[in-house]
């Protein structure tokens, strides 16, 4: 049985245990009249899995943002629990996610291992080669692109293919008329074989004034 380890501000220690033939969940350590109230909860395993598979976007979401964070299926269910509540009290729809999360749940599960292995590679990039990118400076980033598919002689309409994305996006892209998405840029990276980011990013220096 897989289990995850998390501790929270008053250092509970908060036990999610993977799925089995029963469908436990449990907490240990739970100190009494601590604020909370603790839920024993069950998921179809399909259902934990698409969580699990957000809970990774979200964490390569931050690894990209250099956000020192790393979520767990928890904190998912949790967030997702609380938007359901504010959308209902707040009289918005709750049942119109966001676009970004519309299209991971259209793409999961084909995406999941792009995201894990986007998380591998952005995880061992050296920090030293994207500072000029996650530091503050003036100037757009924009994107090389083009230039990597002329060199692995891909064309638009081969990544179109491998990626899913509209030519006419992709053209865009190309062009730096505008920079992708998140997942868009991770199904583009992954199709491209994931060259270092310093080479395929970069920020554009601001005109002389």
């Amino acid at each position: 049985m897989n289990t995850g380890k998390k501790n929270n501000a008053n250092n509970t220690k908060v036990v999610y245990m993977g799925f089995d033939d029963n469908y436990t969940t449990e907490t240990e350590g739970t100190p009494k009249n601590d604020g909370y109230v603790y839920v024993k909860v069950g998921f179809k395993k399909e259902n934990f899995e698409k969580i699990q598979s957000y809970t990774t976007y979200a964490n390569v979401e931050a690894i990209m943002d250099k956000i020192n964070v790393e979520y767990t299926p928890e904190d998912f269910i949790k967030g997702a629990t609380m938007y359901f509540i504010d959308s209902m009290l707040d009289n918005i729809d709750a049942h119109q996610p966001k676009e970004i999360t519309r299209k991971l749940y259209e793409s999961l599960p084909e995406f999941l291992p792009i995201l894990n292995e986007s998380a591998k590679q952005l995880g061992n990039t050296p920090k030293v080669n994207v500072e000029p990118l996650i530091n503050y400076h003036d100037g757009l980033i924009k994107n090389n692109m083009k230039k990597i598919m002329k060199e692995r002689k891909i064309t638009q309409k081969e990544l179109s293919e491998m990626t899913g994305i509209d030519k006419s996006n992709l053209s865009i892209y190309m062009n730096n008329k505008s920079q992708p998405s998140i997942e868009f840029f991770l199904r583009i990276w992954h199709a491209l074989d994931y060259p270092p980011l310093n080479q395929i990013l970069y920020r554009e220096k601001p005109c002389d004034a």
